[in-house]
């Protein structure tokens, strides 16, 4: 059984001191979901920002609590 999580890319602030020359940081948003066409329904209703460079939808494995 699979479900999809958000992983968001922030862009940096100037004043952010990174140890990369990369301007965006990836982010777990902290959202799953049953399907990858909910995810990005879900992030592109929501996530329109100009500290949100893009994001992407990933299949993780579903655990089962005992």
């Amino acid at each position: 059984m699979m479900h999809w999580v958000l992983i968001v890319f922030l862009k940096l602030d100037d004043g952010v001191i990174s140890s990369t020359k990369i301007d965006t940081v990836p982010l777990d948003y902290g959202a799953v979901f049953s399907s990858e066409s909910d995810c990005q329904i879900w992030g592109e209703a929501r996530l329109a920002s100009k500290s949100v460079d893009r994001f992407i939808c990933l299949p993780r494995p579903a655990y089962k609590s005992r």
